[in-house]
């Protein structure tokens, strides 16, 4: 006798040039088994359903391409390793495809996929959301906060007021998360940053006029983003190694006379703790200050 088939699906949201989010239609989803494509569905306002699915081990692939031209509109996803048992009716991950412009992806590399299965998690956790819910909020509330600082950085770039450009190449990629790689730990992110932002504080003491206020704007936004990063990777509590990288962070910053009080009412941490239920934001509050 044959086993019972089982059903397999889940949601699909578009990340936009604008970074806005919602339910994405159109998109198509393959459902392969090793090479082999066993079926096919259209995205109806961001949701697909396999039904009659084999038991098995199965991967999902998420493309999305303009129907006139046939061009990629945007990022292709894959999700893998995704087990079926006989009559189980499995969700898969929420998928997030970022809408691409002129062959790259606007929004480049957010460096936030290792972060949104523990910040949903815990998110879920702790508001009862359910876990497309919970992922939705997170990136509602991440993308936009540091696509921001990605398009500080790109101006700045674009106006060669900084002539220093290895640190602005540091920086920029930094700040788009091509230096950390997924699964590092709070500590070891909080010392990329902070190598970071002494290395522009050296600069900043040194430069002068339009450069000199370009660096400060540089140093305030590699902090906010060291904060962030921070946070959204020690949950609950920061370990001591990362208090201490902070603290250190702190008594440098002042010494070059950047203001402590500004940069903490810019970061906004409060917002990850209300909206993401990050507790560790308080702790990292009382050390900023």
């Amino acid at each position: 006798m044959a086993p019972m088939p089982g059903i397999i699906q889940g949601m699909v949201y578009e990340i936009t040039l604008e970074g806005l989010q919602g339910a994405l239609t159109g998109a198509t989803v393959h459902l392969m088994q090793g090479a082999n494509v066993v079926a096919q569905q259209i995205t109806n306002k961001g949701q697909y359903a396999f039904t009659d699915v084999v038991p098995g081990t199965y991967s999902l692939i998420f493309k999305k391409v303009d129907p006139q031209t046939g061009v990629q509109t945007h990022q292709t996803v894959t999700l893998t390793g995704i087990i079926i048992d006989a009559g189980q009716t499995l969700t898969a991950e929420t998928v997030f495809m970022q809408e691409v412009q002129q062959g790259r992806f606007v929004i480049e590399n957010l460096g936030l996929i290792g972060n949104i299965t523990a910040l949903s998690k815990n998110l879920g956790t702790v508001s009862g959301l359910e876990k497309g819910e919970a992922v939705l909020a997170v990136f509602e509330t991440l993308v936009p906060r540091k696509t921001a600082r990605i398009e500080v950085v790109e101006e700045i770039t674009g106006s060669d007021i900084v002539k220093d450009k290895a640190a602005m190449d540091r920086v920029s990629d930094l700040v788009k998360g091509k230096i950390i790689n997924e699964g590092v730990s709070g500590e070891d992110i909080a010392r990329e940053y902070k190598e970071t932002t002494n290395l522009l504080i050296e600069k900043y003491k040194t430069a002068s006029g339009e450069e000199k206020k370009t660096y400060k704007t540089l140093i305030n936004t590699v902090a906010i983003a060291m904060l962030d990063n921070v946070a959204t990777s020690e949950l609950n509590e920061l370990s001591a190694g990362t208090e201490d990288i902070l603290k250190e962070t702190v008594a440098n910053l002042k010494n070059a006379n950047i203001s402590i009080k500004t940069l903490k009412n810019n970061w906004k941490g409060n917002d990850l703790k209300n909206k993401l239920k990050i507790s560790s934001v308080t702790r990292v509050n009382k050390i900023f200050k």
